[in-house]
C-alpha cells in the first residue's frame, strides 16, 4: 500500500543576482543578471487533485535599464 501525505517535502533553491551600474554622460546605466536555481535542484512545487507539478529549472534573466 503507498504511503499519501498531505505535505510536499521541504525544499531550498539557490538564486543568484548579479548588478552592475554607472554613469555616462547624463544616463544612468544598470545591468543585472538573475539565474534562478542555481543548482538547477529538481523539486515539487505544487501538489494538488490533479497531481504534483514540478517547480522550475534553472533559468536566468538579463535586465538591461537606461534612464535619464
Amino acid at each position: 500500500m503507498v504511503k499519501r501525505d498531505a505535505v510536499l517535502p521541504a525544499w531550498t533553491t539557490v538564486d543568484l543576482i548579479i548588478g552592475w551600474q554607472k554613469k555616462v554622460a547624463g544616463l544612468k546605466l544598470n545591468a543585472s543578471l538573475h539565474i534562478f536555481n542555481l543548482f538547477d535542484k529538481g523539486y515539487w512545487q505544487v501538489g494538488n487533485e490533479y497531481g504534483l507539478l514540478p517547480g522550475a529549472e534553472r533559468n536566468a534573466q538579463l535586465n538591461l535599464n537606461i534612464g535619464l
